[in-house]
């Protein structure tokens, strides 16, 4: 849990709703197919229902600076890297404006490429 002072109070955030809007926020991403479990296999990495997203999202909170780890699924003939370095811009801009915690890191986990039938 993070704590922001405020001159009245305290406000606190769990680092789950840091991982919802994590996980939300990939999902409206172009070529992101949807999230994945961290522990899963490559090969069997399934998309993760919306109500479940938290689990593709690892947050950690140290001095106050936030490291996110998503685990996620991406479409195929999207360019990895563009959409990987698309996906860090937008979780590092809409964690930092929401929660007001500054995001030192955002690490990019591709468990599987999914493609079309």
């Amino acid at each position: 849990m993070n704590k922001k002072e405020e001159h009245l109070g305290q406000i606190n955030v769990a680092n789950d709703v840091i991982a919802d809007l994590a996980g939300h926020v990939a999902l409206e991403s172009y070529g992101i197919a949807g999230m994945a479990s961290p522990s899963a296999k490559v090969e069997v990495a399934q998309i993760l229902t919306r109500d479940k997203l938290k689990k593709g999202v690892n947050v950690k909170v140290l001095n106050d600076k936030v490291e996110i780890d998503l685990y996620i699924i991406i479409e195929h003939g999207t360019n990895l890297s563009e959409v990987a370095r698309n996906l860090v811009e937008r979780v590092k801009y809409e964690v930092e404006k929401y929660v007001e915690l500054e995001v030192d890191n955002v690490e990019i986990h591709i468990q599987r490429v999914k493609t079309r039938k």
